[in-house]
């Protein structure tokens, strides 16, 4: 049943979601200015950062235990979008000045870099996950069966 507790964290973050479509809607203005046809580009790029950004904090709270794997990932979503972002304007903004192809290498490089960054995130924040899993709770350990694992796979010369 719900609390007003989580009432009063979904309101808290309904807020920061509202303020964040708003922040979206200057960052568009601002691309605007050296890019008018990009501005509903932009506002989607950040409205869909601060959304995924809201969601993820507030799936976080109202949760309160262990994260799982999708919870990881959608940790990692805003980076991946920001990045992207960052990486189209900049492009633009390069094409524009010194000619087109060195504006597609800044984008192609700059979501490539975003997408390794993610995966290697996730990664890392699953690994340590599983670590602090695996450390808390231990498998029971026998020797006389971890022995005869390892006589199976041993090779017959070594």
């Amino acid at each position: 049943m719900p609390t007003l507790t989580i009432f009063r964290v979904l309101g808290k973050h309904l807020v920061g979601l509202w303020g964040g479509l708003y922040m979206a809607a200057g960052i568009a203005h601002f691309v605007g200015w050296f890019w008018p046809d990009a501005r509903s580009v932009a506002f989607l790029t950040a409205g869909a950062f601060f959304a995924s950004l809201e969601i993820s904090m507030t799936i976080r709270e109202l949760r309160r235990g262990p994260m799982s794997t999708g919870l990881i990932i959608l940790d990692c979503l805003p980076f991946l979008l920001f990045g992207g972002g960052v990486s189209l304007f900049l492009g633009r903004l390069l094409g524009q000045w010194l000619g087109s192809d060195n504006g597609g290498v800044v984008v192609f490089g700059g979501i490539y870099f975003c997408i390794l960054a993610v995966i290697g995130g996730v990664k890392g924040m699953v690994q340590d996950r599983n670590l602090k899993q695996d450390l808390e709770h231990p498998p029971p350990a026998n020797p006389e069966e971890d022995a005869q694992k390892h006589r199976r796979y041993m090779h017959p010369y070594i």
